[in-house]
């Protein structure tokens, strides 16, 4: 009935992001428990913690790699070896908890909304969806995505028309989600939906997710909609959703990453949550350097404001 491209589309976005969250969450922030290894003031081993540590608490390596390395983990990322899979779903099926995951925070609980493991699980399985129906769409035809990849005499070509359709993507994204996200600033919106994706002030790994699926839903029309509107080469459509996908689960991982001297920064969105009225764009900051809403993530000192 559906075609097998379909299926492969929606399962690379369901389990790619599974994987790449998974391997995030191991690589950084799981470590052994604070009864067998060292004296716990890791900033990984931080659940049992308050949700800000002293900078004299936090050790080197801790610094080398978290953002913002005096907050405690938030959300249901896995910090000892003891704790559950962060996987929103498991931890909502399974009815198992980080230590301390069972409270909205407070002295010695961990920073979690209520409905973070709900809202992630239909949330991921809505942007699954939405791959499933754009590449439904492109078996039977239905979008303005074209070509393969052949190397021949046409190779340079592809390739041009790869960049190409890429920047042309990338810049419908860019410019439609900047003002989409400033208009979930306002009042009404926040105060109904985005306020939850802020309840994270130092988002960690698996936190990014945690948006009212409205506003997620309002998003992924945002996201998926380039190959339908604009001829792309499917190569560049593939390579463009691969990208905001990365960019997706590293800009709410908390793990300090740059690119290309700094045209891709982690710290850019991560600011974004710490100070609430700036950098609003993803995952490039060009649109915000344009309409003065940009502040440098490395260096601006000012703490996050009340909302």
């Amino acid at each position: 009935m559906f075609s097998r491209l379909a299926w492969a589309c929606g399962g690379i976005q369901y389990f790619g992001y599974i994987s790449l969250s998974t391997l995030i969450e191991l690589r950084y922030f799981v470590k052994e428990d604070s009864g067998d290894a060292g004296d716990g003031n890791d900033a990984r081993s931080t659940s049992e913690r308050s949700t800000t540590t002293s900078s004299s608490d936090v050790d080197e390596e801790v610094r080398e790699w978290k953002i913002q390395p005096g907050r405690a983990a938030t959300g249901t990322v896995r910090t000892t070896k003891s704790d559950p899979w962060g996987f929103p779903l498991y931890q909502m099926i399974t009815g198992r908890h980080p230590k301390g995951g069972k409270h909205d925070g407070g002295k010695g609980a961990r920073v979690i909304h209520p409905r973070h493991r709900l809202y992630a699980s239909v949330n991921l399985l809505m942007s699954a969806c939405f791959a499933f129906a754009v590449g439904e769409s492109v078996a039977r035809g239905w979008t303005r995505m074209y070509g393969g990849l052949n190397v021949d005499a046409t190779f340079i070509g592809s390739i041009y028309d790869i960049l190409r359709g890429f920047a042309v993507a990338t810049v419908w994204q860019s410019v439609l989600e900047y003002y989409w996200h400033r208009a979930m600033h306002a009042r009404w919106f926040y105060e109904r939906a985005h306020k939850i994706h802020h309840f994270y002030v130092s988002p960690c790994c698996w936190c990014d997710l945690c948006i009212h699926p409205m506003e997620a839903f309002g998003y992924y029309c945002i996201l998926y909609a380039p190959g339908f509107f604009f001829p792309l080469h499917r190569a560049s459509f593939i390579l463009y959703m691969a990208v905001m996908g990365v960019c997706g689960v590293m800009d709410h991982s908390g793990v300090d990453v740059s690119f290309a001297d700094g045209a891709y920064d982690t710290t850019f969105h991560d600011a974004h949550h710490r100070l609430f009225f700036v950098n609003y764009a993803f995952p490039f900051d060009i649109i915000d350097r344009l309409c003065g809403t940009y502040v440098h993530g490395r260096t601006d000192p000012r703490p996050s404001p009340s909302r």
